[in-house]
């Protein structure tokens, strides 16, 4: 089962064990490129992320702009908004397409009267460019100008990176494949710099920023001081391999992470900012809220033909319509979930909702193959994986998920969820513990939770989730549109303490004792008068025998905090047992 916390732990327990920041090839700091090919090799420890598998003598080029492709670009010059599109991100609505996290944007551009650019990159789908769009789309042509051969130069430092990524997580990295991927964004970095140079944009907008596109074209900006949004398209959770956790961001920033992230809600904002130092002015989380959920609570959006119309009559006489969100990894469910299936009324209707990397004819014949086996007749697979989510959610009783985003749909039209999988309880545990969240793991309790009621759900505020009023996509957008280097998180130092603190007992759980020592100065560094600090470091000294240390950070603790029974207790003991505490159990007992 992967646990996100762990792994969120590991790579942070790598950030305050050794300054990852000097880890460079050329002038461009690799952590953000390690930390996610890292991240992925702990996700699915089964594939290869870390070690090189093409051939040594790949070739590299540098790409630039055709002459035609530069003349129509010129007709954009200084417009305000460049918008960088994936053809992944658009749903056919009438036959046309458009992109969810684009498109509404676009059309709140045009509400404030602001000029804007769409581009996207061709794809080997041959439809691509052919299909209509709600939103003209102007579709880049990159050309091989020569070729780059000089890829010796080694990387700052990676031998030391290396070395503390193995022993902290016993993943081996290949310096030759971050290598390559450097000169990847180079190449592209080359494009986007005379693509910029000649539009002049003055912020520009994307989805999903952790691909190497992606990053050559934020390089680019940041070069040219062009402001970079990233617009959340899924959720973030508390355990985020690419928005969480980033717990050493240098004073410069990194070149390779947007300049600002567009949150759908204050839970993912604080998700990202509560990592940040206070007085942080880079990589700022912003709420602006989900446009597309907000178009789609105010209308429905989709053209609705006589043969779906007739399929959303019957649910409206189904005593309960359930939506299954299903994994990318598996088309199969769990066996509680199949039983459950089984063992509801025939009112209730499953609307079994297959992943969309998931949806070939094979894999409909396979998921129809076993409910045939387990005598389930009561789902519908078709209209549930190729209509719109937010058209389904608005006639659904219940969601169930692994660990999908799609909890935050739901959340805002109302519709309670359910966890079914223990990966998606550990990476929602702290929603599913307040009642937002229903879990799951045996056929009786799925079928109790559906037949009751959240109580706790109707006392929280959706927008907390996603925030469904435009005004505040407005007030984003105009700081965004405003973006000026003084902007900076106003971090709670004592909430940071308290995070910074707690992630080095989370540490200590996994035996990382030099980054829970690195955490617990960082968080008296930051407040002073946090006596529980002063406390773990005076323990972590008892663990490595230095008692003159040890008994320093106690008394100052307990100059700190006199009043606390837990400080008084440990100085106490630790008089009594000097010397004597050597095995781990023991050390964290004092905690």
């Amino acid at each position: 089962m992967v646990n996100h916390k762990s792994i969120l732990e590991t790579i942070a327990a790598i950030e305050q064990s050794f300054d990852v920041n000097t880890v460079k090839y050329n002038d461009l700091m690799l952590w953000p490129l390690i930390r996610l090919t890292l991240y992925q090799q702990l996700y699915h420890p089964q594939k290869n992320y870390t070690r090189q598998t093409v051939q040594e003598n790949k070739k590299f080029y540098v790409l630039g702009l055709k002459t035609k492709e530069k003349e129509t670009l010129q007709t954009q010059k200084n417009t305000d908004f460049l918008m960088f599109s994936r053809l992944e991100d658009h749903q056919d609505i009438g036959g046309k397409l458009y992109n969810t996290h684009i498109d509404p944007m676009i059309e709140l551009l045009k509400e404030k009267g602001h000029s804007y650019f769409k581009i996207e990159l061709p794809t080997h789908n041959h439809n691509q460019q052919t299909l209509p769009r709600f939103e003209p789309t102007f579709f880049l042509n990159p050309v091989q100008i020569n070729h780059k051969t000089d890829t010796t130069q080694s990387i700052d430092n990676f031998a030391e990176v290396q070395q503390v990524i193995m022993d902290l997580s016993s993943v081996h990295i290949d310096e030759r494949l971050f290598i390559e991927q450097a000169c990847v964004i180079g190449e592209w970095q080359t494009y986007f710099t005379d693509l910029l140079t000649v539009i002049n944009p003055r912020t520009v907008f994307i989805v999903c920023y952790y691909y190497l596109i992606a990053m050559a074209l934020i390089r680019s900006c940041k070069k040219r001081r062009i402001a970079v949004v990233d617009i959340q398209h899924g959720s973030y959770g508390d355990y985020h391999g690419t928005y969480t956790h980033w717990t050493k961001i240098p004073d410069e920033g990194y070149d390779l992470l947007p300049s600002y992230f567009w949150c759908w809600g204050r839970s993912s904002k604080n998700s990202i900012e509560k990592w940040y130092s206070p007085g942080s002015v880079h990589h700022l989380p912003i709420v602006g809220g989900n446009l597309w959920i907000a178009k789609w609570i105010e209308q429905e959006v989709s053209v609705i033909d006589n043969n779906v119309s007739i399929f959303f009559e019957k649910l409206k006489q189904k005593e309960k319509t359930i939506l299954i969100a299903m994994s990318s990894n598996e088309y199969k469910l769990p066996k509680h979930v199949l039983d459950a299936m089984r063992c509801s009324p025939q009112s209730w209707q499953w609307l079994v909702r297959l992943h969309p990397r998931c949806r070939t004819a094979k894999d409909k014949t396979q998921i129809r193959k076993i409910f045939q086996e387990q005598k389930i007749d009561n789902y519908e697979i078709e209209y549930s994986s190729t209509r719109p989510l937010l058209e389904l959610l608005k006639r659904c009783d219940h969601v169930l998920i692994f660990f999908s985003s799609v909890f935050y749909e739901a959340f805002a039209f109302n519709v309670q969820t359910i966890v079914i999988d223990p990966s998606g309880f550990k990476y929602y545990e702290t929603d599913i513990q307040k009642g937002i969240l229903g879990y799951a793991d045996t056929c009786e309790k799925l079928l109790a939770t559906i037949n009751k009621s959240f109580p706790t759900i109707k006392k929280i505020d959706p927008s907390d989730y996603i925030e469904i009023n435009r005004q505040y996509a407005r007030d984003a957008l105009n700081n965004i549109y405003n973006y000026s280097l003084h902007n900076i998180i106003m971090t709670d130092k004592i909430k940071y303490s308290y995070t910074m603190n707690q992630l080095g007992i989370d540490f200590i759980k996994r035996c990382f004792v030099k980054s829970a020592l690195n955490s617990f100065l960082r968080a008296v560094e930051v407040n002073p008068k946090l006596a529980l600090s002063y406390n773990n470091i005076g323990v972590l000294y008892c663990h490595e025998d230095n008692k003159d240390k040890a008994l320093n950070y106690f008394i100052t603790a307990l100059e700190t905090s006199p009043e606390d029974q837990r400080i008084v207790s440990n100085v106490v003991e630790f008089l009594k047992f000097l010397g004597k505490i050597k095995t781990h159990g023991q050390m964290l007992l004092l905690f």
